[in-house]
């Protein structure tokens, strides 16, 4: 956020940085600010409504009085009567009370209000863009001149194009309120809304605290205001304070349906602007405040939004709400919908100077602020010797002009917008995902462009691991591992467009099972090269590639004569050859399976091939024979691979019998640390987490028992 100050000497300097959006646009008065100038005596006060003009300026709604803006900030002469519509001078006694206003489509705009005389009519003018009168209607009570009744319009509201109004008659003779609701076409019929279409808001429980919300979205503040809806089939429905008391009066001749508040006395005060119907296609409602900020010591604009059922659009900002600090004491007067970007404006007084500025943010559809908007996405205006007191926005976009008008009461400012339907493209960041289960690939979800305003058509393409092109988002799409190059690009205009990233990695192992061999045992120990298949099954969820290696509980090369080298060749994936030579009890060959996929993902499994010392009944090769007690079979024999060992004992077990075997390993003092059961022939690892010491391992397969001893260092 900068702040303008304003000099005769900062003109070379600003207008440079004016081609930015949210800033002053030099093309407008005296550099972006133009003092207020209305050819009528006194001033009318402060404005109330302000809406665009169709050929550029805008239309500013005052108290009795309508003015419309050239887009040089001059006032139109054209327009009304040298410049102005005087409300009041269509009624007899030349009074007008402004209660409301709207602009249809095609740049009617109707105003709402009494004649403020004693017996305060209620009334609704059109006026043509060029300030004539298209139609005029009283809205209020039948005439009765008797009966003393007090019309007052309390909502005007355009719905579809029709011009909605909706208000109360108060009678000091029948001591009771009546309500009116009138629905003005474009053709210029007017209808009149019938008592059973009724809705009494009180029955809508929602609130909180400040406001209550209720039947489709309208939004009602503290008091008795009155609205009506034209319904889908036509129908209009009002909606009342209530429920109250339904009486049927006659006086006179005329029949009243009243709802009775009870005993009255007087009119009751109703607040200005107690309706804020939904002002979006999407139904969403605004609420300004200012809120006190614990840290400053100042106030801060507080901007709520709700959705069309009342509830608090908890899309925007911190659950609905977004507090915009200006560094003062900072007070919200206006705001305007720019596609789904809503502009706040309102006035920053500096705590220590005591001048005041406009205070102008622009939001995203998620409450952040858009920091195109003035580089920060915040906006102070203020020049010395003028007075700053926003009180309305207008938004100017009609292809030629493309102006956000902020309206004082001594002055306007412009600032600079986009062109007529200006899009921006934002693209998600660069996403990681791993491959689902099982696949090579990942649907990937949460990568969605993000077009503002909506509704803009986006074209994708896709480059490098996934390829292809298409509308729409590729959100939930199919990518392959690897890295992928997403661009979005705006279809009806493609120098818009943004890319991003998306790495599908591979994180799953290999898997092998079906270990086997072609033969497990080499006999005779001739000192010749043995073939041997290796058997397996390899899978992966992408593709992997396996390779054999083999390692030896003897060393290669001894002081054997006989002995020769090499000890084993590695053929390819599927085949080695092993020497059928061994040292001591017998000699262990452990052939490894390793795969390993493209990512890095490795697995292992291992087969022992062994030469034993002889091939008796009961010979077998092993480090350890252990203690045989029980002399029966003898079929089981156990070799110990590095032992002693700071790591992991491997275990070879080797047995004729199909019987499963149950193992426990014991301390040295005789406590259990470990057992097993349903084991087979094969290899096991154990004593990874056994702190040093002697372990004594017990293995029983059937009536055959082996005990080794493990030394842990």
């Amino acid at each position: 956020m900068k702040k303008l100050l304003l000099t005769l000497f900062s003109v070379c300097t600003l207008t440079a940085a004016f081609s930015q959006v949210g800033h002053l646009d030099p093309a407008y008065g005296d550099n972006g600010i133009k003092v207020l100038g209305l050819p009528v005596s006194p001033p009318p006060g402060l404005p109330h409504k302000t809406y665009p003009a169709e050929e550029g300026g805008y239309y500013a709604i005052y108290e009795e009085m309508i003015f419309k803006f050239l887009k040089d900030g001059t006032v139109d002469v054209t327009f009304g009567n040298s410049g102005v519509v005087m409300v009041g001078s269509f009624l007899f006694n030349g009074m007008f009370v402004y209660q409301g206003s709207v602009r249809q489509a095609d740049g009617r705009i109707t105003v709402a209000g009494t004649d403020g005389g004693f017996r305060s009519d209620a009334y609704i003018f059109r006026f043509n863009p060029d300030g004539t009168l298209d139609q005029q209607v009283k809205v209020g009570s039948d005439e009765v001149p008797a009966l003393l009744f007090y019309d007052e319009v309390q909502s005007i509201t355009l719905q579809n194009d029709l011009v909605v109004v909706a208000g109360i008659s108060y009678s000091s003779i029948v001591n009771s309120i009546s309500f009116f609701a009138r629905v003005l076409y474009p053709d210029g019929e007017v209808t009149e809304v019938e008592s059973s279409h009724y809705f009494y808001y009180h029955d809508y429980s929602y609130s909180d605290g400040n406001h209550e919300y209720f039947y489709q979205g309208w939004v009602i503040s503290p008091g008795l205001p009155i609205g009506a809806i034209v319904e889908n089939d036509g129908s209009v429905t009002m909606i009342v304070p209530g429920p109250y008391t339904e009486t049927v009066t006659e006086v006179q001749g005329f029949i009243f349906h009243n709802f009775s508040f009870g005993s009255m006395s007087a009119m009751p005060a109703f607040p200005d602007d107690a309706y804020t119907p939904p002002t979006t296609s999407n139904g969403k409602t605004v609420d300004l405040r200012s809120v006190d900020n614990p840290v400053t010591s100042n106030t801060d604009f507080l901007v709520t939004v709700y959705k069309d059922d009342g509830t608090i659009d908890e899309s925007f900002g911190n659950n609905g709400s977004v507090q915009i600090d200006f560094g003062g004491q900072d007070l919200p007067k206006a705001y305007e919908w720019q596609g789904t970007q809503l502009i706040v404006g309102g006035n920053s007084t500096d705590p220590a100077t005591g001048q005041t500025s406009f205070a102008l943010a622009r939001l995203n559809s998620n409450g952040s602020l858009d920091i195109r908007f003035d580089n920060d996405g915040k906006q102070l205006t203020f020049r010395e010797g003028l007075l700053f007191n926003l009180q309305r926005l207008a938004i100017q976009q009609n292809g030629q002009e493309n102006r956000l008008y902020a309206v004082g009461d001594k002055l306007i400012a412009a600032y600079i917008l986009e062109d007529e339907g200006y899009v921006t493209l934002t693209c998600p960041s660069n996403i990681a995902v791993t491959t689902d289960v099982g696949l090579c690939t990942a649907v990937v979800n949460g990568i969605d462009p993000v077009v503002d305003p909506q509704g803009a058509v986006v074209l994708y393409t896709l480059e490098g691991a996934t390829t292809g092109s298409g509308t729409g988002s590729v959100s939930g799409k199919v990518f392959n591992k690897g890295v992928t190059f997403v661009t979005y690009t705006l279809a009806d205009d493609p120098s818009k467009s943004c890319s991003f990233t998306v790495t599908v990695n591979d994180k799953e192992a290999p898997v092998i099972s079906n270990v086997s061999a072609s033969t497990t045992t080499l006999w005779p120990p001739n000192h010749k090269m043995v073939d041997v298949w290796v058997g397996y099954t390899l899978s992966d969820n992408c593709s992997a590639t396996a390779s054999l290696s083999v390692s030896s509980n003897e060393p290669q090369a001894s002081t054997d004569p006989e002995d020769k080298s090499p000890d084993w060749i590695i053929v390819d994936a599927h085949r080695v050859q092993l020497r059928a030579e061994r040292l001591g009890d017998g000699r262990i060959y452990t052939i490894t399976v390793v795969a390993s996929d493209g990512s890095g993902n490795s697995t292992k499994k291992s087969i022992v091939v062994t030469v034993p010392k002889n091939m008796g009944k009961n010979s077998y090769p092993t480090v350890n024979k252990g203690n045989h007690k029980d002399g029966k079979g003898k079929e089981l024999l156990v070799s110990v691979l590095s032992n002693p060992s700071a790591g992991n004992f491997t275990l070879v077990l080797q047995s004729k019998s199909q019987k499963r075997i149950t193992l426990r390993v014991s301390d040295a003092q005789g406590r259990v640390v470990e057992t097993r059961s349903n084991l087979g022939a094969g290899t096991i690892q154990l004593g990874s987490r056994y702190k040093a010491g002697v372990y004594h391992v017990e293995l029983v397969q059937g009536n055959d028992r082996v005990t080794v001893s493990l030394v842990k260092l």
